[in-house]
């Protein structure tokens, strides 16, 4: 569970047997489940997961699927696509009734809903998949919505102000909790704080107690939180930071150990210390950035990023980020990950494009090369370097590998691979690689001197884990920066083991910031087609965009089928890779059932017009008295 706004989340049970549906009655400080595999049935605890015990057992379901609460009947309703009906418990004696059923039809019932004497549900069979609903008083269908060959009907809710009563509630406030209030009953509640964090002796606040050396940090952008992983112990804390931020690429700073991070949804770069102290954005990036890729050079004091959208590769100084540069601006398709090294003044990125490679260029984008081209279809992520054995390691989330390349001989082996993996994130600390994958809710690693498996490392408590990074006082090593006794004005970029280059920043390109080399050796130059300078953002929430009608009183119902699918169809085929925006206008078929809502008799309208939904719908008109609103596929 976590709060309203996505912060905090934690686990308030586990060790659950193929869980489905999930309910809550606030007032009464419950929680309902429902359960499918050997110890399928119907289950309820108290809302901070204690006191759990069989509500309806295995012998009176037989597949349940997703629940539905009725406040006002205490009744508790659920879709048994193993019984062909719809049924529900009595929540004051237990007893069972079968509400609906379409056993001659075989329904295979998933999510369900109601409103007034209709039944709403989502069958997922490749003939129904789709809404489907049913008078209840004459206990007949009366309409199916199918659904686009492309996904499955999921869960769906209905929006009625009848069908969430008044409550009172002793989490009125948040009860004075500083992160979650959990009710256990309408008059008394407990604190409870988010992964990552204890719950103080006064019970209501949280702290999280971060350690400064052996640790790997990672980034969970479903969880909206940073989480580092102590290698000593393999304990979580989460960086306490003032906001939530939907992560992606991550790095550190070996001297200093500052965190920086890229936020593709607020379209950031972010730093603060590891104790979450001194946050602040480092760079804000132009309108429509998607910054997958970030590496921080400790030894020349430069931060690079790549950027998919503008197909370009910048460098900045840790400095003075308002000194930036686009260092390779051509021949770039997807590019993902980057890192440096910074001992020979080269960078390395992953590009996964429609040709998938592995390049390399000095820190200025000079002297550019492949270093490897796998298949094509290839999505080639994360790389970690050796500057010891100069070994470059790289994973692939569409072969499902994890290769390794000597940077002598250019030669390419697969040290590891797994069947149905999403090999995302890559660290490499003290001999292991540390590994994130979207399949995966906890950290891997593998040694790299012949290991043959991924060692998980922490507890299963996360969501969706993208950047990974690594500290270790240790293995750092000593290295003296070529820039020390430079003269540049703006930027001094390394270019060999003993050689510099000084450039403008593309501000000082335009007079903004005075650059004492421009038009003398700063001879790289910026096609204005891919420049990254232009539309900066001016701190304002991105644009959602929805469908709204005014004066529309309706029951909504909404079937998303695109990335939850894939999570209900776990591993089921290689999921979505793409770049990591979170798109507001993406769910993949919105369907709105209006019924009369001015006291008269008429039936309610099921033609949504949509029989053959596609992505881009709008509204033509709406009509008053029926309440119609009409779609038409674009």
């Amino acid at each position: 569970m976590a709060r309203s706004d996505g912060m905090y989340p934690t686990v308030v049970i586990s060790g659950l047997d193929q869980p489905m549906g999930v309910a809550v009655h606030p007032e009464r400080g419950l929680l309902f489940w429902t359960e499918q595999n050997a110890t399928k049935g119907i289950f309820v605890a108290s809302m901070d997961g204690s006191n759990k015990r069989v509500l309806v057992d295995q012998d009176e379901v037989g597949t349940p699927n997703h629940l539905y609460l009725d406040y006002s009947a205490d009744r508790l309703y659920w879709a048994d696509s193993g019984l062909y009906s719809v049924k529900y418990v009595e929540l004051n004696n237990s007893q069972v009734f079968t509400i609906y059923d379409s056993v001659e039809t075989m329904a295979t019932f998933n999510g369900i809903s109601f409103y007034k004497d209709y039944l709403i549900w989502t069958d997922k069979d490749d003939v129904k998949n789709g809404i489907h609903a049913a008078r209840l008083d004459k206990q007949e269908k009366v309409r199916g919505i199918l659904h686009p060959g492309s996904g499955l009907a999921s869960q769906l809710i209905t929006f009625d102000i009848n069908n969430q009563p008044e409550m009172t509630s002793a989490c009125a406030d948040n009860g004075f909790c500083e992160h979650i209030c959990i009710p256990t009953s309408n008059e008394t509640y407990i604190c409870a704080c988010g992964v990552g964090y204890t719950l103080d002796d006064n019970l209501r606040t949280c702290s999280s107690y971060v350690k400064f050396d052996n640790y790997v940090v990672a980034v969970d952008s479903y969880q909206k939180q940073i989480y580092q992983l102590d290698l000593t112990s393999g304990d979580v804390s989460a960086i306490p930071l003032s906001q939530s931020y939907k992560g992606v690429a991550l790095d550190i700073h070996k001297v200093t150990g500052r965190l920086y991070w890229t936020d593709n949804s607020m379209g950031v770069i972010v730093t603060s210390n590891i104790d979450g102290s001194d946050e602040t954005i480092f760079r804000k990036l132009p309108n429509d950035s998607i910054s997958d890729g970030l590496a921080v050079d400790h030894v020349n004091q430069l931060l690079f990023y790549t950027c998919t959208h503008y197909d370009v590769i910048m460098v900045a100084s840790l400095s003075n980020p308002a000194i930036y540069r686009t260092i390779v601006n051509e021949s770039l398709d997807e590019p993902r990950d980057i890192i440096v090294n910074s001992e020979t003044g080269r960078i390395y990125w992953t590009d996964w494009g429609l040709e998938p490679k592995i390049e390399t260029a000095t820190m200025d984008g000079g002297n550019r090369s492949v270093v490897h081209r796998p298949d094509n279809g290839s999505w080639p992520n994360a790389l970690a370097l050796d500057t010891n054995t100069m070994m470059l390691y790289w994973i692939d989330a569409k072969t499902e590998i994890i290769g390794r390349i000597d940077l002598v001989t250019l030669k390419n082996r697969a040290i590891y691979s797994e069947p149905r993996a999403h090999f995302f994130g890559l660290a490499l600390l003290d001999g292991y690689l540390y590994v994130t994958d979207w399949f995966r809710k906890y950290v891997t690693r593998i040694n790299i001197n012949g290991g043959n498996t991924l060692e998980q490392i922490g507890p299963s408590k996360f969501a969706r884990l993208n950047g990974v990074a690594g500290f270790k006082k240790s293995t750092v090593k000593t290295v003296f920066s070529k820039c020390l006794q430079s003269d540049c004005s703006n930027l001094c970029l390394p270019v060999s083991d003993s050689d510099y280059k000084c450039a403008c920043s593309d501000e000082g390109k335009n007079g903004i910031i005075p650059c004492a080399e421009l038009n003398v050796i700063d001879n790289i130059l910026v096609n204005p087609a891919r420049s990254h300078m232009t539309n900066e953002r001016d701190g304002s929430p991105a644009l959602t965009i929805g469908l709204s009608v005014l004066g529309v009183v309706a029951v909504i119902v909404i079937v998303v089928a695109g990335v939850y699918i894939y999570n209900k169809r776990f591993r089921a085929d290689n999921i979505s890779h793409d770049r990591l925006v979170e798109d507001t206008n993406r769910v993949d078929t919105f369907y709105r059932i209006t019924f009369p809502d001015r006291g008269n008799r008429e039936e309610a309208n099921f033609d949504s017009g949509i029989e053959n939904p596609s992505f881009d719908c709008s509204i033509e008109d709406v009509r008053g008295g029926a309440n119609l609103v009409r779609y038409s596929p674009m």
